[in-house]
């Protein structure tokens, strides 16, 4: 997980409207960096969670559009199924659950303007979290706001520590959420977000060409990141408990598998870039898998791509991990690294 400044200060030289590509967009941190710099972007993501997260980086709405839009849905006659079992009753309030579901089905079926793609990246932002003594931020009991819980461990806690969920009006956390997140948003450029795994041939628009690519894949060994986003994935349209199958994922059963998959994704992003354009990508390897990021880096791109630079991202420090993200138990971090490299 990077920073924004990452991105940024990559495309400190960087001319407007120049186009820059993600082909593992994620939260969308690269896409609004090239919108802060004026230029034009595209990010593309297999995981559904992900890529509603990154077509919010690209709206252009307002607060008020978007609490309009919530208290519109919440008002309206609309028809919505509820999940049912001990998670579902421990982690919501009744009337909070009733809310979250009328907005899910509206939003699983009209999802097109920018005030609902806006509301729908909230929800999922305010979906699950700690919950603060002061001001509400969340909508469920007690959990983590990077990763879901499972059910059982969920459900286990809560008894333990004897907490309820909380009764809570949803139109004035994304209030107040959509106040802090639009209250300034850099001009609108153009972008679009394909959600596709990245390993398989995709396409642009006519005449678009990516002058930078800016990206961090999966780490190896990180192989849960759906099975973490269970509970926003729910909301997205899957199913309403955990789904272990991993579908459109790139391999970590081996290195040589890992470094295969690496190499048609480099090779597809080569065939959509401009003459000498700018890849970098941010790279690191649980301890618990062989190789290192500098041996999957050299040898994914000696085909189409010259390295410049491989230097240190640093040593990680906890809550910036990509791991500790997903609720991975790694131990001690292994050194990320960064890596510098231009189309041949």
């Amino acid at each position: 997980m990077y920073p924004l400044t990452f991105p940024y200060e990559i495309l400190s030289t960087a001319n407007r409207n120049e186009w820059v590509l993600d082909p593992f967009c994620g939260r969308g941190t690269t896409l609004f960096a090239a919108r802060i710099k004026s230029c034009n972007s595209v990010g593309i993501d297999s995981n559904q969670v992900a890529c509603a997260i990154s077509k919010a980086k690209l709206v252009s709405t307002t607060a008020n559009e978007v609490t309009r839009l919530c208290g519109h849905i919440l008002g309206s006659k609309l028809s919505f199924d509820i999940p049912e079992g001990e998670f579902w009753e421990h982690c919501y309030s009744s009337s909070t659950l009733k809310q979250i579901c009328k907005i899910r089905e509206y939003l699983l079926n009209s999802c097109e303007t920018d005030a609902e793609i806006a509301l729908r990246a909230i929800m999922l932002g305010i979906l699950h979290g700690p919950r603060n003594v002061n001001t509400i931020s969340y909508l469920s009991n007690q959990m983590p706001r990077t990763f879901s819980t499972k059910p059982k461990y969920s459900v286990n806690y809560w008894h333990k520590k004897g907490l309820e969920p909380p009764k809570i009006d949803v139109k004035e956390v994304v209030k107040r959420r959509a106040e802090f997140v639009f209250k300034t948003l850099p001009d609108r450029t153009n972008g679009f977000i394909i959600d596709q795994d990245s390993r398989k041939t995709f396409q642009v628009e006519a005449g678009v060409k990516f002058s930078w690519v800016i990206t961090s894949p999966p780490y190896l060994g990180m192989v849960t990141y759906k099975q973490d986003q269970w509970l926003r994935n729910w909301f997205v349209g899957g199913p309403w408990k955990v789904d272990y199958t991993k579908p459109n994922q790139i391999s970590h059963i081996s290195l040589n598998d890992f470094e295969d998959d690496l190499k048609k994704v480099w090779k597809n992003v080569a065939d959509v870039c401009t003459k000498r354009a700018k890849l970098v990508i941010r790279l690191g390897v649980l301890p618990s898998f062989k190789g290192t990021a500098r041996e999957i880096l050299e040898s994914t791109l000696e085909a189409d791509w010259d390295i410049q630079a491989i230097i240190s991202a640093g040593m990680p420090g906890r809550g910036n991990r990509q791991a500790e993200h997903f609720g991975t138990s790694i131990g001690k971090a292994n050194q990320e690294l960064d890596c510098f490299a231009v189309l041949k």
